[in-house]
């Protein structure tokens, strides 16, 4: 053994840290959904007040804001769903709507799906669709 070279201890691995294996299954199940084709950058919500809702997709980051919403038309909604929208958030005050996302980094397709699906199941519980049919 040389003076000038330090003793090599055996390297152990790394422990895994809860965070890794959180980082694993998310990675395994976006490219579960890349492989199904549903993988994407639009994402499904939901506005709800009292007994009535309105669902939208867009495409990127989400318009929150409902004055926002009400001003600007997203490129992904119809001008007969943005006309809709706008009559029913201005019917009122604009206090008491509950938003929420219903899918997030799904592909158009399975964003139209889920929103379909979603105003069929918020029709047959009885609650009023201000989407245009």
């Amino acid at each position: 053994m040389s003076f000038f070279k330090a003793a090599t201890a055996e390297r152990k691995s790394p422990p895994v840290l809860h965070k890794d294996t959180l980082r694993q299954k998310r990675l395994a199940h976006e490219q579960a959904q890349k492989d199904a084709g549903i993988w994407g950058d639009m994402a499904v919500g939901q506005i709800i007040r009292e007994n009535k809702v309105f669902i939208h997709h867009w495409k990127g980051h989400a318009l929150t804001d409902l004055f926002t919403l009400a001003g600007k038309k997203p490129r992904e909604m119809t001008p007969v769903e943005h006309d809709a929208l706008v009559a029913w958030l201005k019917s009122g005050i604009y206090e008491g709507f509950t938003q929420s996302f219903v899918a997030w980094n799904i592909s158009l397709d399975e964003a139209l799906r889920i929103k379909n699906e979603f105003l069929e199941k918020h029709r047959s519980n009885g609650l009023e669709v201000v989407n245009p049919s």
